[in-house]
């Protein structure tokens, strides 16, 4: 799917999802399957038909200059049919890239709270970036000395190790001349000799000192980012302290018996804990098999512990939306999306298709005065952003002019930002109070202006 989009409030659009199905009466006329019936060698398949794409995973992570994302603008990602875990693969992208700003709709709120609420969710996501490090681009394998021993041995990004000439080493090699390498309870070592001095090293901090740098101290330890000792592709090393790989230990369920007493445990382990505990199982029992004290596990299942992540939560570069054509979606979709976390939160009134007074949303309540006769403002979340816009494709329904003006005054109103996308298949005159015929010639331009002037407003 292109990248690029006449969206007029997004820069690049993001499918890992095409397909969708209908739920409300926005979706009659869904330019979406429009496009889809139209271009069906970019679907492959019916709309109608959810279809994941696992090769567009990394497609902003190839994107190096910012951008603003509208995410699976031919599906919904919080449909029924899709998977937490597949999701869970989509956040991870997003949390990988803090550079892009990301707009995520959907007509499916209660899915979206179901799944942004659990607690776990930070650690599960966490857990999938690191499990990313094992799918990547295989680059070419590039070779260079090893730090200490130049004219001697060389390592390359896939931590293989080679020797150039003269010298002896502990080991055999393969046909390529590839050194075998050592295994010491886990960790991939190698030995080096060089005038009768033979010295034993991880191949993980040879590989990170010759194509990260040296260590950024003297205390500075070797990370794994998938768990696995034995990876040494440079994607998936980095420096850290002691205490990193400890967290790292915990998060994979690889610490040993003192570290778990200490640490965090799993998502999955926590969530088997609590749920052996309400069945009856003891707490000298649980704290026996998880390897542990009654104390740890007692908080555990009080949720006094819980799993942290190493991300930022929410995502603070994730926008999170609702799609609300009149009056009863927005009261319906609204009020979920507010109890949902969100770096932003937005209403999409696209298509319109009546007056929608959001001024319990926006901030203030207009029922309530302060004694200069401004409304006061509400107690809670607030919509950051509204965007409105008419229905376009065969058969499209007027929006009126009244409906796009006082939403524009409640969002001035309320000092939320605005932005009016378009008037849709039917074009008003400049100053939106006359209907015109249907016509496409000039729509772009025209058929965006609202009482003499466009409306393009984002948030801070």
């Amino acid at each position: 799917m292109a990248d690029k989009t006449k969206i007029e409030w997004a820069t690049s659009t993001w499918n890992p999802v095409t397909g969708c199905s209908p739920v409300s009466e926005g979706c009659q006329n869904c330019y979406a399957a429009r496009l889809a019936k139209r271009f069906p060698q970019v679907h492959g398949a019916p709309f109608s038909e959810i279809r994941l794409h696992p090769d567009r995973l990394d497609q902003p992570m190839r994107w190096k200059k910012p951008r603003r994302i509208f995410v699976c603008s031919m599906s919904d990602i919080f449909h029924n049919e899709i998977s937490d875990d597949y999701i869970d693969r989509v956040f991870a992208v997003m949390a990988l890239t803090p550079q892009h700003t990301y707009l995520l709709l959907t007509k499916r709120p209660k899915r979206m709270q179901q799944y942004l609420s659990n607690h776990d969710r930070p650690f599960i996501i966490q857990k999938a970036i690191d499990d990313s490090a094992v799918h990547r681009i295989e680059h070419e394998e590039l070779w260079r000395s090893v730090v200490g021993y130049e004219d001697l041995y060389e390592i390359s990004n896939r931590g293989r190790v080679r020797r150039k000439s003269g010298g002896t080493t502990k080991g055999r090699r393969n046909a390529e001349g590839v050194l075998c390498l050592r295994n010491c309870r886990g960790y991939a070592t190698v030995s080096f000799s060089r005038a009768g001095c033979v010295r034993e090293f991880r191949v993980c901090r040879l590989v990170l000192e010759a194509f990260a740098g040296p260590p950024p101290t003297h205390e500075s330890e070797a990370r794994h980012k998938n768990g696995d000792p034995s990876d040494n592709y440079i994607e998936n090393l980095s420096w850290g302290s002691k205490a990193d790989n400890m967290a790292d230990a915990a998060r994979h369920g690889t610490a040993g018996k003192w570290a778990r007493s200490q640490a965090k445990f799993t998502a999955q382990q926590v969530a088997s804990i609590r749920s052996e505990r309400v069945n009856g199982a003891k707490l000298d029992m649980l704290a026996k098999k998880y390897c542990t004290t009654k104390k740890h596990i007692s908080a555990i299942c009080l949720g006094k512990k819980y799993v942290h992540a190493a991300i930022s939560w929410p995502l603070p570069n994730l926008w999170l939306g609702v799609t609300c054509e009149n009056q009863a979606r927005a009261d319906e979709r609204i009020p979920i999306l507010l109890q949902i976390p969100a770096a932003k939160r937005f209403v999409s009134i696209e298509p319109m298709f009546g007056a929608v007074d959001l001024t319990m949303y926006l901030g203030y309540c207009k029922c309530r005065l302060d004694p200069h006769g401004k409304a006061c403002p509400a107690v809670g979340p607030r919509l950051d952003w509204v965007i409105v816009g008419g229905e376009t494709g065969p058969g499209a329904r007027p929006m009126h002019p009244d409906w796009a003006r006082s939403v524009r005054d409640q969002c001035q109103a309320a000092g939320v930002s605005f932005f009016f996308k378009q008037w849709g298949e039917w074009i008003y005159n400049d100053f939106g109070n006359e209907l015109l015929l249907p016509d496409r010639i000039g729509k772009r331009r025209a058929g965006r202006v609202l009482e003499g002037r466009t409306w393009e407003e984002f948030p801070r």
